[in-house]
């Protein structure tokens, strides 16, 4: 398996020849995010969009509007989760914030590090709805908790690389992160799911041929 900065070199190499593709899908997804009704599709039709660029095939404008149509539903069932997720997190966090007990900022610190971990394993949530036969979250998010389990390093080291990407481009380069930063991050999660699901598939026939032997 390549090392994760040759793998990083690779993909990022990629999405500079992409950087139209990138820059119009971006543009489409801020314009269909403001209407709230419009926002979680607007974000499966972005992550539709540069899973076909994941997969080196060649699109345009229109792959961005078939995901905003064809999953338009899925987007809704996906956002309203982590919806309710964050909800849910920070409510917990505010009622242990206010016990004022010994043990409370060990809560929400635990409150804190459960959301983050979540945060990591949507990175491939949504991927992998789009790669699987069934379009089950409960499915996709088992197996973004396998990938991580199987590829830890890897994983780990791809999410923080997103981040942090993210984060600099926000802080330090904003122009570039309002044209830019959901459609590269959709672009690096689509093929890191990508990757890992084929080494997965080339560890099959060793274990075929080991339950053979």
């Amino acid at each position: 398996m390549r090392s994760l900065g040759q793998v990083l070199f690779t993909w990022l190499t990629d999405a500079w020849h992409y950087l139209w593709e990138l820059l119009v899908f971006n543009l489409l997804w801020l314009i269909l995010s403001i209407p709230l009704i419009t926002a979680p599709p607007a974000l499966a039709g972005l992550y539709y969009a540069t899973n076909q660029l994941a997969h080196e095939r060649e699109v345009n404008w229109r792959a961005f509007f078939e995901g905003f149509r064809l999953h338009f539903w899925l987007g809704w069932r996906w956002s309203g989760l982590n919806l309710l997720v964050v909800v849910l997190a920070f409510s917990n966090y505010i009622f242990y914030d206010r016990l004022q007990t010994s043990w409370s900022a060990w809560a929400q610190g635990g409150i804190l590090g459960l959301l983050f971990m979540w945060s990591l394993l949507q990175i491939f949530t949504f991927p992998l709805l789009l790669e699987q036969s069934q379009r089950k979250l409960s499915i996709a998010l088992r197996n973004s908790l396998v990938m991580y389990l199987k590829f830890p390093g890897f994983s780990l080291g791809m999410a923080l690389f997103i981040l942090v990407v993210a984060y600099l481009l926000s802080r330090f380069a904003w122009p570039t992160w309002l044209v830019l930063n959901a459609s590269l991050f959709a672009y690096m999660s689509n093929r890191t799911t990508v990757h890992l699901i084929e080494l997965l598939e080339e560890e099959r026939p060793d274990r075929n041929q080991q339950g053979g032997d």
